[in-house]
């Protein structure tokens, strides 16, 4: 019963442990891949972050370069065009004074149509909208308003918005109109002398700077300077965006896992660089989605963007993947071993039932034939104790004595074995001299032998031996194997008690001639309650304590009992008794 619930135990603590380790399996390789994700996407990160970052420094870099060549050049045309023709990343250049007035390139090229609303627009000289960098579109003006036009030394038509009456008005009347309107058009153009250009605005406060202008779906940032020499006078750059775009593209990394893809995209989401992954059809591009979207630089390329994006299906499994199978190997493994060493204890549990059981039928009939055989030469001796011849009596009373010692044996055997599993045997040891206690042991067991065909030989060493141990103990393990020799020691006719000294300890072997162990039998020859033939039916009757208990009890006080073969046929145990202290 109790191993039966030490098996339960074992089990359910088993399946509880197999739950918590796969739960815990399945937490750890989670964490771990999560881990894993994190870790691929701050490498993402990192590297977007590094090309945004070397992006709007190559930009600042050439801008500075840039703004210095502006400033150097002198502020006439000849040379503003000399500065365009000496640098790939110029474009076009422009002249203008600083008021923000174009005075070079002049009206209708594509330099002014690109910039009008920067350079012919006009705006208060107080403006300080923080979106003065913004096209603004000019409304269209009505169609029943005609235009006085005049032209301007910057090529434009500066127009002031003057209602004319038709064609059909007399002169005098049309003279008479126009000077009611000269103090409205003498205000109007005092006003716009408080006006001026956009561009008028920007170069009001600062020598030099960057203007990131949209025209249309165009980025054509401009560079100006204010001339050195002329500081009336300002000289500014159109930047070749190509050219531009040519010193970012050595910008992008070069060195990246193969699952990894970076994109630079301007304001209008167009893919300007890409590097890494290349899709192969447009529905693979479609299911990448940018997990990492960083601006490049809002002041010098407003919104540009860098994007970077994790293939899935490239990622490599990692080790968490290696670390769920070793985690649920182990598992299996855990579960495999706690079933194993389950069956192990119920297989166990079975043979113990069942040598216990052998063991109750043995010590049964152990007790029962010498019980019988006093109980029956003691009643012929009470009942017949006159007619009984003297040497009747004599061997009566001899066979009650054998039987009453026979029966003291496997009761003391009993008794020691409870004490000994019970961890309660005690010992009382005394200076033994072995050459006296073997005489005396080679007596008792003289006609047992006998009668057995067998004859006790003694072999003495000349020195004296003592041993210090408990007298009991090693008689017990003498009869023991004496009464052993003289059950399975069939055919032999010889039993040996040799004493020998060995390495400063006393050794005493007890052999026979007899038919020895089989080979099968000897590993297990101390085991409790075994017996190389250990059915119920076996014609030696016998407990399977006699050698486990003489071993335990010389183990116990420092000694030991082994088996040792002997050649042709036979068998030796030898006991080692405790050495002598120091």
């Amino acid at each position: 019963m109790k191993s039966s619930r030490i098996i339960i135990i074992m089990s359910l603590t088993a399946g509880v442990a197999a739950a918590a380790l796969g739960f815990t399996a399945f937490r750890l390789a989670s964490h771990e891949q999560q881990f894993r994700q994190n870790e691929i996407r701050g490498i993402l990160s990192s590297e977007c972050r590094l090309l945004a970052d070397r992006t709007t420094t190559a930009i600042a870099t050439v801008r500075d370069q840039l703004e210095q060549l502006a400033a150097e050049t002198s502020p006439d045309k000849k040379a503003v065009i000399a500065l365009r023709q000496s640098n790939p990343l110029i474009r076009e250049t422009f002249l203008a004074d600083d008021r923000g007035s174009l005075l070079y390139p002049l009206a209708d090229v594509d330099f002014s149509r690109r910039y009008e609303t920067l350079f012919v627009e006009l705006v208060s000289a107080n403006h300080r909208d923080a979106d003065m960098f913004a096209n603004v579109t000019p409304p269209p003006r009505r169609s029943n308003i005609v235009v006085s036009k005049s032209k301007t030394r910057l090529g434009r038509e500066a127009t002031a918005d003057v209602v004319m009456e038709p064609q059909t008005i007399i002169p005098q009347q049309r003279i008479m109109q126009q000077k009611a309107a000269a103090p409205a058009i003498v205000a109007e153009q005092q006003e716009k002398i408080r006006m001026m250009s956009r561009f008028g605005v920007i170069v009001k406060t600062s020598d030099r700077g960057w203007i990131p202008w949209f025209t249309g779906n165009s980025f054509c940032p401009l560079i100006w300077a204010k001339c050195r020499k002329k500081p009336s006078k300002i000289v500014g750059i159109e930047v070749e965006m190509v050219a531009m775009q040519s010193r970012i593209v050595p910008l992008f990394p070069q060195n990246f896992p193969r699952y990894f893809r970076f994109e630079m995209t301007d304001s209008q989401g167009k893919v300007i660089f890409a590097s890494g992954y290349h899709p192969g059809s447009d529905g693979e591009k479609k299911a990448l989605t940018p997990e990492v979207i960083l601006p490049v630089s809002d002041a010098l390329l407003p919104g540009w963007q860098v994007r970077g994006y994790t293939v899935p299906s490239l990622v490599p499994a990692g080790n968490y993947l290696f670390a769920l199978m070793l985690q649920i190997a182990s598992l299996l493994l855990i579960i495999g071993a706690c079933g194993g060493v389950a069956l192990w204890l119920v297989r166990r549990e079975i043979v113990a039932a069942g040598q216990k059981t052998s063991f109750v039928a043995n010590v049964s009939h152990e007790l029962k034939t010498p019980l019988t055989s006093i109980r029956m030469y003691a009643e012929m001796l009470h009942d017949h104790p006159d007619r009984l011849p003297m040497e009747k009596r004599s061997r009566y009373l001899g066979v009650i004595l054998s039987e009453s010692e026979r029966l003291s044996r496997l009761i003391a055997n009993v008794l020691d074995f409870s004490r000994i599993e019970a961890g309660k045997k005690k010992y009382n040891p005394v200076k033994v001299v072995l050459a006296e206690m073997l005489h005396e042991i080679a007596e008792h067991w003289k006609d047992p032998l006998l009668k057995a065909g067998m004859t006790l030989e003694l072999q003495l060493p000349e020195d004296p031996a003592e041993v210090q141990i408990d007298r009991d103990s090693l008689v017990q393990v003498l009869q023991n194997l004496l009464s052993n020799a003289i059950k399975y020691a069939e055919g032999g006719n010889l039993v040996r008690l040799a004493l020998s000294r060995h390495n400063r300890k006393w050794q005493l072997a007890v052999s026979d001639n007899g038919p020895g162990i089989p080979p099968g039998c000897r590993r297990k020859l101390f085991r409790k309650f075994y017996r190389c033939d250990d059915r119920l039916t076996a014609e030696k009757s016998g407990s399977g304590l006699g050698l486990a208990i003489a071993r335990k009890l010389l183990r116990d006080q420092g000694g030991e009992l082994v088996f040792q073969p002997v050649p042709g046929s036979g068998a030796c145990f030898i006991i080692t008794l405790p050495g002598e202290k120091s």
